[in-house]
């Protein structure tokens, strides 16, 4: 096994992604995007949660992956680890997490992206996280909708306020997704940004027609010119220009 390059539908500035955990993730997010996706529909991502053993002894720092990362302008690999799931989910058992972590120290001088929504848990593993790291959380809007679209996860109020802790408090390098983004009040998302003050934000829309209460076009573009306000880059996907309409 060894692991993926990115393909440009996730984040284009990471190298390649690789996956320890499989089974269904506890948050079950109405508009999650993996039963869309082959693995999905081949039911890897069903069932218990689970460590693949192949996932965990694959190397991440071959010729081939730095040749990769180099390919890209990369000076060393960025690896999403867990992009299918969430490592950091209060279900989430705790000895899965420190063994993908513990993985990840093999190889220190990679960089890491973990993406949670649930980041208050993230403080209870300083000891296992590789030293090179960025969290992202995804804070999609500030309003608490529904549980068959919200899922399990943590309120983003609760998410915003461990985010502000693990920036400002553990000086962790850190980034919120807003994605997909939602109806929301934008002096709130502003307010959730502006505590957190994260390296960067990307904003994107569902893409895969769940029919979510979606913002209107201005509040998007309020959104985005009150964060470049702050100074802080915005890395915007392409499927935002639907929103338009």
């Amino acid at each position: 096994m060894s692991m993926n390059k990115t393909n440009g539908n996730m984040y284009p500035w990471c190298s390649h992604m690789l996956a320890h955990l499989q089974g269904q993730c506890p948050h079950k997010c109405g508009y999650c995007l993996v039963p869309h996706t082959t693995a999905g529909r081949m039911g890897i991502y069903n069932g218990p949660l689970r460590l693949s053993e192949r996932a965990l002894n694959v190397n991440m720092r071959t010729p081939k992956v730095l040749r990769e990362a180099a390919d890209m302008g990369l000076t060393e690999p960025v690896i999403f680890i867990d992009h299918m799931n969430d490592l950091f989910a209060r279900d989430t058992p705790i000895d899965m997490t420190n063994a993908v972590l513990i993985h990840c120290q093999e190889y220190p001088e990679n960089t890491y992206i973990f993406q949670t929504k649930n980041p208050a848990k993230i403080q209870i593993f300083s000891y296992w996280l590789p030293p090179r790291r960025v969290i992202g959380c995804t804070i999609e809007t500030d309003i608490l909708h529904p549980r068959e679209i919200m899922g399990h996860a943590p309120s983003p109020k609760d998410r915003a306020k461990a985010m502000r802790h693990l920036v400002n408090t553990l000086g962790e390098k850190c980034f919120i997704t807003i994605e997909p983004i939602m109806e929301m009040h934008v002096d709130r998302m502003l307010h959730h940004v502006s505590d957190i003050h994260p390296a960067w934000v990307n904003i994107g829309a569902d893409s895969k027609g769940h029919n979510l209460p979606e913002p209107t076009w201005n509040d998007v573009q309020e959104l985005i010119a009150g964060i470049r306000k702050m100074g802080i880059e915005i890395r915007a996907k392409s499927n935002l220009k639907r929103l338009r309409n």
